[in-house]
């Protein structure tokens, strides 16, 4: 069975005395980190409880399709280049709502996979729906070199049928597999295993999904350390037909 233990900033300040009790204070969201134990021979799923910080917030002046817009914002300037962020709509019917965000995006504009803005379904049914006016943020997405690390953190090896293996989620009710890559002349990276060809940018992971890491038997056991800061409020994912991993 895998173990976590949990130690927020929030927490080791409880035992902090007299230091803070004349002053005024300023407050944050919770922050900390996370320890998962990653046990050999065995799968091992990891939800992403802790998060990036909140890159841009504000609230649509139009919505329309998959194409949202906010005036007062640059996203060009904003957001990074190659990188991928979560949409996290914050207030309105579909409060809770997330949706990944990937380029191109323009200064006032961002591009949804999905419409939420849809107000009927094909058979004229109403739906809930994202109206101007609704707020949101956008925080960008971990990624696999970030949370296992680049050295990483599991055994690398020079063929995936010897390394440990990440099994991230497709969004499609498949996997896609990878690994650390150790070459015999010195060097490694994070590999794909299924087209063993090297990685190149960032690998979103995704906190609203579960990843699995299977430790081969003769690994060492992993304490896997994540940090980040807490995201309090509901999430409202969307399931399909195959198995859904969901991280908590």
């Amino acid at each position: 069975m895998k173990h976590i233990t949990i130690t927020t900033l929030a927490a080791m300040l409880l035992g902090t005395t007299g230091a803070f009790a004349a002053e005024s204070a300023a407050y944050t969201k919770p922050s900390g980190f996370v320890t998962h134990t990653l046990k050999a021979g065995q799968f091992n799923l990891i939800g992403l409880t802790l998060h990036e910080p909140i890159a841009v917030s504000g609230a649509f002046e139009t919505v329309s399709g998959t194409t949202l817009t906010d005036s007062d914002v640059d996203f060009t300037t904003a957001l990074t280049a190659g990188k991928t962020y979560i949409l996290e709509v914050t207030s309105g019917e579909l409060v809770g709502t997330i949706q990944v965000i990937n380029e191109p995006w323009t200064a006032n504009t961002i591009t949804t996979p999905d419409d939420i803005t849809a107000t009927q379904d094909g058979g004229g049914q109403p739906l809930l729906a994202l109206k101007a006016g609704d707020t949101y943020q956008l925080r960008a997405a971990a990624s696999l070199q970030q949370v296992l690390g680049d050295p990483a953190v599991i055994k690398g090896s020079g063929a995936v049928g010897s390394a440990d293996v990440v099994w991230v989620p497709d969004g499609t009710g498949g996997f896609v597999r990878y690994f650390y890559k150790e070459a015999l002349g010195g060097g490694a990276t994070w590999y794909n295993a299924s087209t063993n060809t090297a990685v190149t940018g960032d690998i979103p992971l995704i906190y609203a999904d579960a990843i699995m890491v299977q430790l081969k038997s003769s690994s060492p056991e992993v304490n896997l350390v994540v940090t980040g800061s807490v995201k309090t409020g509901r999430v409202s994912l969307a399931v399909f037909n195959g198995f859904n991993l969901l991280s908590n």
